[in-house]
């Protein structure tokens, strides 16, 4: 049917649900999508990107990037 999208599972998008995100093991589920620090979209027809939440960077989002930002707040401090 034209115009029909799959609802896909966590860790997978793409109109068929094909394609895995960044973090996530392709061939076996393991890993997880972004690291749990981002959002996963389509980047085309085979790949997917991550874009990382506040405070985190990198290809699956593994890198924190304000540490004395998260030090502050866990501490109580800001």
């Amino acid at each position: 049917m034209v115009g029909v999208r799959c609802a896909c599972a966590d860790g997978w998008v793409g109109d068929s649900c094909g394609i895995a995100c960044p973090g996530l093991d392709a061939a076996t589920g393991a890993g997880r999508a972004c690291s749990g620090n981002g959002t996963c979209a389509a980047s085309g027809a085979a790949s997917a990107a991550c874009h990382c939440f506040s405070g985190h960077a990198g290809d699956v989002c593994e890198e924190l990037v304000e540490p004395e930002t998260i030090i502050q707040i866990v501490n109580g401090t800001v």
